[in-house]
């Protein structure tokens, strides 16, 4: 049986470096398997004061209104028009 270390030289982006392990290969034809687990590394936000959610729907609100209008408006308009020409 052969002895064998298993080191992790660079994690994928967001994730710790496994710990290295130690492992043995047997004299054998079969499959032989070897797993090795990276962390998550934890990311936390911090609030900076930005938008939030009540702020973000005030807005959604007073541009659906100014929407609306121009579009009646447009419609106002252009209804007008078309009785002059009939």
């Amino acid at each position: 049986n052969n002895t064998y270390i298993l080191e992790e030289i660079k994690a994928p982006t967001g994730y710790k470096i496994a710990k290295s392990g130690v492992f043995k290969v047997k004299d054998t034809a079969k499959s032989q398997i070897i797993k090795m687990y990276d962390k998550k590394i934890k990311v936390t936000i911090p609030t900076t004061g930005g938008k939030d959610e009540n702020n973000t729907l005030a807005l959604s609100i007073i541009l659906g209104t100014i929407g609306l209008l121009l579009m009646f408006s447009g419609l106002a308009i252009y209804l007008r028009k078309n009785k002059k020409q009939l």
